[in-house]
């Protein structure tokens, strides 16, 4: 364990040592927040109603701050960490040591996001505290928001299995991008899509981390369907960790080594 800790505390460390690119996605996480709700804004005036299915302009705000912040803890460059590593000859020296890749990546990923983990706690403890929500709802909340990380954890190392064939993954990360913010309610919940598509994607891993976080965090559910999406995240976690498994294995077999 105190390998991976190591590794949790290399990955930290260096956040706070660069901490210019840290401060400059926060300050990009806050402009997309600004430009978001200078739109909203407009659509809300030039609106007869006061509300969008539900959605106050005081909630569409909270809303977009919730899921713009939370895009900072799902990152994507967990997903080009093995990729990475092939190609520059690291990835070798894993396979000759008592290190589990997974768990390695885990930790790296925690280290790399442990700031913006903060933030998010820190923002939903400030909205439940103004809003008056009890302490078995806040926690209840974070077990959500810890299974999402989980969730994430899991998509974004399927996906870095890719490295195994593609030589450079940097071209996919708009895509994957894009994809993201589509699936996930970056701009608008997810219910405000026609509602034949939003019911078939409304449970979606993405949308899940995404547009169902910040309404669990809003208060939008009832404790019994926070609960069942509590278990549903753990039964994707087990899902994909298997899936994982068994890529990975296949993935091993196609390795012939590259790099130094």
């Amino acid at each position: 364990m105190k390998k991976y800790f190591l590794t949790f505390m290399n990955r930290l460390m260096t956040t706070i040592v660069y901490r210019f690119d840290f401060v400059c996605g926060l300050a990009l996480t806050a402009f997309n927040v600004m430009i978001s709700v200078f739109v909203w804004n407009a659509i809300y005036k030039t609106s007869t109603i006061d509300s969008f299915r539900g959605y106050s302009f005081k909630d569409m705000v909270v809303y977009l701050v919730l899921t713009n912040i939370s895009s900072m803890v799902f990152s994507f460059d967990i997903c080009f960490r093995i990729g990475n590593m092939i190609r520059t000859g690291q990835f070798s020296t894993y396979l000759f040591r008592p290190i589990n890749v997974l768990y390695d990546s885990f930790f790296d990923y925690l280290g790399r996001c442990f700031i913006s983990i903060l933030i998010f706690i820190g923002t939903v403890f400030i909205y439940d505290l103004y809003s008056g929500i009890g302490i078995f709802d806040f926690l209840l909340t974070l077990s959500y928001f810890f299974l999402c990380i989980f969730l994430w954890f899991q998509i974004a190392s399927i996906i870095s299995l890719l490295g195994f064939r593609v030589i450079q993954m940097w071209p996919l990360k708009p895509i994957l991008r894009g994809v993201y913010m589509l699936f996930a309610g970056m701009y608008f919940p997810i219910s405000f899509l026609p509602s034949g598509f939003s019911r078939i994607i409304a449970y979606n891993p993405f949308g899940m981390i995404g547009c169902n976080l910040s309404e669990v965090v809003m208060g939008k559910y009832i404790q019994s369907k926070v609960l069942t999406l509590n278990i549903y995240l753990v039964l994707c976690i087990i899902v994909l960790n298997l899936i994982y498994r068994v890529l990975y294995k296949k993935a091993l077999k196609l390795y012939e080594g590259m790099g130094a």
